[in-house]
């Protein structure tokens, strides 16, 4: 079975762009990038790190990871916010799953648990990185 990681992109997205936007217009030193990306054993990663320079070697301030690992025949969906330093600030929705259409359903309802995280952590995120130098 394979699961639809661009239908969850997309579902993703709203969010993402929300918190981006809300973040940039809070400190004007603030930059976004974002990103999707696979490997063979993460079949969808997807972040968007900010950073408080819009030079290339600009230093993560933060970083928002939403993940899924292989593991046997289920997948281990994560979410956190992090400091550049890797420090954890908030772990997001989280859970594993089996490859199976009801793992579809539950790959489905936790990408929404994970939009609905990142709109509740918009305000940490603008706190954050208006009190970093």
């Amino acid at each position: 079975m394979t699961f639809p990681w661009d239908t969850v992109w997309s579902r993703l997205q709203p969010g993402l762009a929300e918190l981006i936007a809300k973040a940039t217009q809070a400190d004007s030193r603030v930059h976004a990038r974002q990103g999707r990306n696979q490997s063979t054993h993460f079949p969808f990663s997807a972040y968007v790190s900010f950073s408080l320079s819009r030079a290339p070697e600009a230093d993560e301030a933060l970083v928002v990871s939403i993940q899924c690992k292989r593991q046997d025949d289920e997948r281990v969906l994560t979410s956190d916010l992090s400091r550049g330093s890797g420090y954890v600030l908030s772990d997001g929705p989280g859970r594993t799953i089996p490859m199976s259409d009801a793992g579809l359903d539950a790959l489905l309802q936790w990408t929404d648990e994970v939009v609905s995280w990142l709109r509740s952590s918009t305000e940490r995120v603008c706190q954050e990185l208006r009190s970093m130098p």
